[in-house]
C-alpha cells in the first residue's frame, strides 16, 4: 500500500527590499545641556547655566542603508495539520552608524560615524504539526531553526578596529573580515608545535603580548520548540529554547571559582596541581602549585587570561510553561463578559549550559552592558530571574 501526503497550499516567494536607518538627530548637532547649577545675581535674578555635551557633532552623518534579497517557501500538507515555511535571506547593511572614542584632549569623548558594513546571511525553518485534533483534544507542535552568519567588510582604511562594548583593552569588536562583535583580551601563549599552552617557571601561565581575538560571540544556530496541549477548557503549552555555540567572556564564573566559593573547587586544597600544558623548553609541564595559586592566579579572570575564562555558551532552557482554564460560555451568558480566562504562568524556569562551571549556575543571557549588541562579553552582572505568576483575562 503507498500513502501520499497531500499538499494543500504551496507558495513561493521571492522579495527585494531597501530602507535606511536614521540615527539621532542630535548625533549631527552641537547641543548644550541643561545643568544643575543656577546662579542668582546681585539683583535676584536667577541664571541657569549649560554644559557643553561629550559627544562631537558629525555634520556629515549618512543614514544606513538596508539592502535584502529573501527568497522562500511555504507549504501545507496532510489536510492542513503538517505547516512548513522555509526561508533564505542575504542582507546587508551599508555605513553603520558606530560611536568611535576621542581623546578628551578634544574636548570630547566620542562622535558617531559611518563605518563599514555588515552583511548577514541565513536561514529559517518554521514546522507545525498537529498531532492531534477533535471535539475534545488538540495537540500542535511548532518549531523554529535559525542559522545566521556575518561578516564585517569596507571599514574606513584609517580604522582598523572599533569597540562596541567593553573596554579599550577587552571587549566586543567590530573588526574587517570578522563576524560582528568579535570578543578580544589577553591570551596564553601557546607552542607552537603542539597548540599547548606554556607555563612560566613558576608554574603560571604566559600571556601573550597585547590583545587577540579570544572568542565570537554569535552562536552557531538556534532552535526552538513550542507544545500546545488543549483539552475541552485546559491549556497547557510550553517553551523550550535551545543555542547552539557562541563564545561568552564572563567574569562571575572566573570570580566565584578563584576565590573559591563554589563546590567546582571543593577538593583537598593543600594537593599540589600541575596545570596543563608543556613549559617554555617544550617538554611537557611537570611544575607543581597550590591549588589557590592555580585558581587565583590563572582562573580568576582578573589575575589570570581573559581566554581562560571565556566559555561555549550553549544552553538549553525552558523558557515559558503557563496552565490555563477558559469559562465556558454558558456560565458566561447571564453575564456581560464575552469570554474569561485564568492563566499560571512561569518564565525562564529552568536552564543548563553546560559548559561554564557546574556549581556556578551560570546563564549566558545575562546582560551586563545594557547594549542590545553587547552579547558575549559579562563583568559581574547580576543573575537572570524566573518569573512565576497568575493573571485573569476578561473580554466584554
Amino acid at each position: 500500500m503507498v500513502y501520499l501526503i497531500t499538499l494543500n497550499y504551496l507558495k513561493l516567494r521571492a522579495g527585494y527590499a531597501t530602507s535606511a536607518n536614521f540615527g539621532s538627530p542630535y548625533n549631527t548637532r552641537n547641543v548644550l545641556n541643561i545643568s544643575t547649577n543656577v546662579f542668582v545675581d546681585r539683583v535676584g535674578t536667577v541664571i541657569n547655566s549649560n554644559t557643553i555635551s561629550d559627544r562631537l557633532a558629525n555634520p556629515n552623518l549618512q543614514p544606513e542603508l538596508l539592502k535584502e534579497f529573501e527568497v522562500g517557501v511555504e507549504g501545507k500538507f496532510i489536510n492542513n495539520r503538517l505547516n512548513l515555511d522555509i526561508t533564505y535571506y542575504n542582507r546587508v547593511s551599508k555605513d553603520q552608524i558606530l560611536d568611535r572614542d576621542l581623546d578628551p584632549s578634544t574636548g570630547f569623548s566620542v562622535t558617531s560615524i559611518n563605518a563599514g558594513s555588515v552583511r548577514n546571511s541565513g536561514i529559517e525553518l518554521a514546522l507545525g504539526y498537529t498531532v492531534i485534533r477533535n471535539k475534545d483534544w488538540n495537540w500542535q507542535l511548532d518549531g523554529n531553526f535559525t542559522r545566521n552568519r556575518n561578516l564585517v567588510f569596507d571599514l574606513p582604511t584609517d580604522i582598523k578596529q572599533i569597540g562596541i562594548a567593553g573596554f579599550s583593552n577587552e571587549g566586543l569588536f567590530v573588526i574587517e573580515g570578522q563576524p560582528l562583535g568579535v570578543i578580544q583580551g589577553t591570551s596564553t601563549q601557546k607552542d607552537p608545535k603542539t597548540g599547548q599552552r606554556i607555563v612560566n617557571s613558576n608554574g603560571d601561565y604566559i600571556s601573550s603580548t597585547g590583545i587577540s581575538i579570544i572568542g565570537d560571540p554569535n552562536p552557531d544556530y538556534k532552535m526552538t520548540g513550542i507544545s500546545t496541549l488543549s483539552w475541552k477548557q485546559f491549556s497547557f503549552r510550553f517553551q523550550v529554547d535551545f543555542t547552539k555555540g557562541g563564545d561568552m567572556l564572563a567574569y562571575t564564573p572566573g570570580t566565584l571559582i578563584g576565590r573559591g566559593l563554589t563546590k567546582d573547587t571543593e577538593f583537598d586544597r593543600y594537593l599540589p596541581l600541575i596545570l596543563p600544558g608543556v613549559k617554555e623548553d617544550g617538554t611537557p609541564n611537570d611544575i607543581q602549585i597550590s591549588a589557590s595559586q592555580a585558581y587565583f592566579n590563572d582562573y580568576s579572570g582578573f589575575f589570570g587570561m581573559a581566554d581562560l575564562i571565556t566559555y561555549d555558551a550553549t544552553v538549553v532552557r525552558l523558557r515559558e510553561a503557563s496552565l490555563s482554564y477558559n469559562l465556558p460560555a454558558t456560565l458566561l451568558a447571564k453575564t456581560p463578559f464575552g469570554s474569561a480566562s485564568f492563566t499560571i504562568s512561569g518564565q525562564n524556569l529552568w536552564y543548563n549550559a553546560p559548559y561554564f562551571p557546574k556549581h556556578v549556575n551560570f546563564d549566558p543571557e545575562v546582560n551586563s552592558l545594557g547594549v542590545s549588541n553587547g552579547r558575549g562579553y559579562e563583568t559581574l552582572a547580576g543573575p537572570t530571574s524566573r518569573r512565576i505568576g497568575a493573571s485573569i483575562r476578561i473580554t466584554f
